[in-house]
Formats: structure tokens, C-alpha cells, sequence
């Protein structure tokens, strides 16, 4: 039953970075590629707590390089991250203090909860990005479409190659 809890809280916290931009900030592609033997170094030797919302959010808009003009729809966006952060947070507390003292069935219902709480999410934050991603300039969009993309997509897409 315990593992069976810490399962679902790691499924938890995936689904939570997820809502918090983390896949946003890792790097795609052969850069990726390269850089996974050190990065795997790095781990080995240290393990950083994870970063806040507030360091993600001013990582997300350096790598945008967001402009004087975008800063408001910027600033309508970052709300809503830390909205979601906020609520994402206190669901995935709540289910850690109740880790081993579930049923399969309360399981089973937190994990509903959780998926339907991401979804929420999402539909929070796609229309403020899709605000901001319609100020954005062509390079701007670039750096969003790439760090925004599915990396099982294109593992998919290389396979059938």
C-alpha cells in the first residue's frame, strides 16, 4: 500500500510540473542528447531542491525574451501559473499526508481528483499563453513551439523515420 501511495504522489508531482511550466525549461532535441551524461553527472553528485514557481517563471520569460510591450499579458500569465502552483501544491500535500492510509478505492478517487485538477489547469492557462504567444515575434514563437514540444511526439516522429 505504501508503495502503491508513493506511486501515485510521484504521478502527482509529474502532473503537477507540468502545470508549473518545468518541461518548458528542459532542453530539447540533440542539445538534449549532449547534454544527459553531464546532467546525469550533476545529479549524481548533487540533488538541488526544486526550483520554485517564482525562479521558473523568470527563467520561462528569459528564455522568451519577453518585451516591455508583452509584460502585461506576461504578468496575466505568471498569475495563473502561480495560481495553479498554489492549488497543485496543497492537493499534492494533502494526498502525501494521507500516503499508506488510503483505500484502493480513496487511491483510486485522488488520483481522479488530481487529473481533473490538472485539467483545470490547462484550461486556465492556455487562453492567458495564447494571449501572450499572439504578441510574440516569429523568433519568440519559435523558442515557445520548442520548448513547449512533446518530446514522446518527436521520439515518435525519429522512430518511423
Amino acid at each position: 500500500m505504501r508503495t502503491q501511495a508513493l506511486y501515485c504522489a510521484k504521478r502527482a508531482v509529474l502532473a503537477a510540473a507540468i502545470i508549473l511550466g518545468v518541461f518548458a525549461l528542459v532542453p530539447r532535441g540533440a542539445q538534449a542528447q549532449q547534454d544527459k551524461p553531464a546532467q546525469q553527472t550533476a545529479k549524481k553528485a548533487s540533488v538541488q531542491p526544486p526550483q520554485s514557481i517564482d525562479e521558473r517563471i523568470e527563467a520561462l520569460h528569459d528564455k522568451l525574451r519577453i518585451t516591455g510591450d508583452q509584460e502585461a499579458a506576461w504578468s496575466n500569465l505568471a498569475q495563473v501559473m502561480r495560481e495553479n502552483s498554489t492549488k497543485m501544491q496543497a492537493r499534492i500535500a494533502h494526498w502525501a499526508n494521507q500516503a499508506g492510509k488510503m483505500s484502493a478505492i480513496e487511491n483510486l478517487r485522488a488520483q481522479s481528483d488530481m487529473a481533473v485538477e490538472t485539467v483545470e489547469s490547462f484550461r486556465k492557462l492556455i487562453p492567458v499563453f495564447e494571449t501572450l504567444y499572439g504578441t510574440l515575434s516569429d523568433d519568440q514563437k519559435k523558442a515557445a513551439d520548442t520548448m513547449f514540444d512533446n518530446p514522446q511526439g518527436q521520439q515518435a516522429k525519429k522512430a518511423k523515420k
